[in-house]
């Protein structure tokens, strides 16, 4: 089945229905013995544990993959190892046995620090800036991506459990400043735990026509190690916030640290095989 172009993915929110993303890549490699700041060089060293993930998840029934491009390599240049992500996600979407569509998962700081590299790995492909604490650094790295012509921008933020960012602004202050950039999804992802983001919700739906994005957390994760953090919402919990999402009509649904395939797949059986078998 051929990779999802990503203008597909654009012209298909001019309609109804919510696309299921994936869960956790860093986290679910962390499980797998690679370090913190070994996530993206995983791209180069272990790619096999990479697509691995990607495909996991797409058996478990998602339709869009986030590329392993998200993170950190101790001062290492990123914007090679953010391109060799892209592509393993792209290779398993194009071998997955349903239709699949890929975006990059991009930090702020990356864009603002690696400009030079954005108009090759973000033009026609789609992106989402993630995990923004900060409204002034997300709008300055909408800016200089869309200068690069990519195929879709999504936008999500972490906010506190109080519907607050950690710099200060609230949902509306959020909406007022991102509405001009016409991103194509905005919404929210990490947090506290699945149902701290019903409010958030609620709050956007009143704020925006911009579809929107929900990615939670599995939970705050307990342990010393980062590395053998434990995360404790389960899949069932998980997914019955997740049917609450998408009954308030959030157009992207998807796990953020500590989700796993079984995550995803409650979510697909919660919510997504009864349209998937009419």
């Amino acid at each position: 089945m051929p990779l999802v172009s990503p203008y597909v993915l654009k012209s298909a929110l001019e309609g109804r229905g919510c696309f299921l993303v994936d869960g956790a890549m860093g986290t679910e490699l962390m499980a797998q013995g690679v370090p913190p700041s070994g996530v993206l060089l995983a791209n180069r060293d272990s790619p096999e544990k990479v697509i691995a993930i990607h495909e996991r998840y797409l058996q478990a029934g998602s339709r869009i993959l986030t590329a392993n491009t998200f993170g950190y390599c101790d001062g290492k240049p990123l914007a090679d190892y953010v391109h060799e992500g892209a592509l393993l996600a792209e290779q398993a979407a194009h071998y997955s046995a349903m239709p699949a569509c890929v975006w990059l998962s991009l930090t702020t700081s990356f864009v603002r620090n690696e400009r030079r590299a954005i108009p090759t790995l973000v033009r026609h492909r789609a992106v989402l800036l993630e995990t923004c604490t900060s409204l002034a650094h997300a709008v300055e790295a909408v800016q200089i991506v869309k200068e690069a012509s990519p195929a879709f921008i999504g936008l999500s933020f972490h906010f506190k459990a109080d519907s607050i960012l950690p710099d200060g602004s609230n949902v509306d202050d959020v909406v007022r400043e991102t509405t001009p950039l016409s991103v194509d999804a905005l919404g929210a992802n990490c947090g506290d735990n699945p149902e701290s983001f019903i409010r958030l919700v609620a709050r956007l739906r009143l704020a925006t026509d911009c579809p929107i994005l929900i990615q939670p957390s599995a939970g705050v994760p307990k342990g010393t190690a980062i590395e053998r953090w434990q995360y404790p919402i389960q899949p069932p919990r998980f997914a019955s916030t997740a049917k609450t999402f998408v009954a308030l009509g959030v157009r992207f649904v998807g796990g953020c640290c500590g989700t796993t395939p079984a995550h995803i797949r409650a979510i697909y059986d919660f919510c997504f095989r009864e349209a998937n078998q009419t």
